[in-house]
């Protein structure tokens, strides 16, 4: 009985990994098939969810005001210049990003705001700073900048 569950579990799991249905080329719309124009000799032997992921980009290119679009372009350009192992680095680090709790991914987010708003003389100087310290020197370092940040709020 226990064996018997464990494969219908096992096969319900397939299924349901199998259920998601593909999105037809014809099913887009006049704009998503524009920005998507790269995909469409081989959009039929994409997975369904790689698919879907790249129907929702389209859906939020769309909506990027000009700007935004250079950036995204910038972004991909220095994404496609990554090696392997950066890559997989980076996607690491983003992954363990997501997994924390709402209010420190906050706090990430307000602190790199930051840090992007400083000068550029100001920032190069903080790396160079950064860079020379030992392990304990960088732990002490983030308690005392902690403390500045939340002065400044």
């Amino acid at each position: 009985m226990n064996r018997f569950t464990t494969i219908i579990v096992l096969l319900m799991l397939c299924l349901s990994v199998h259920a998601q249905e593909a999105i037809e080329w014809n099913d887009l719309n006049d704009e998503q098939k524009r920005v998507l124009k790269g995909y469409e000799d081989r959009w039929q032997e994409l997975s369904p969810q790689k698919q879907k992921n790249l129907s929702r980009g389209a859906n939020r290119w769309q909506n990027m005001t000009p700007e935004q679009r250079e950036r995204a372009k910038y972004r991909l350009e220095k994404w496609r210049s990554l090696d392997a192992d950066k890559k997989q680095k980076v996607r690491e680090r983003f992954q363990r990003f997501e997994q924390l709790p709402p209010e420190q991914q906050q706090r990430i987010r307000e602190r790199y705001k930051w840090f992007k708003d400083l000068p550029p003389e100001k920032r190069q100087k903080l790396r160079d700073k950064w860079q020379s310290m030992s392990p304990e020197e960088r732990k002490e370092f983030r308690k005392k900048q902690k403390y500045k940040f939340k002065q400044r709020q």
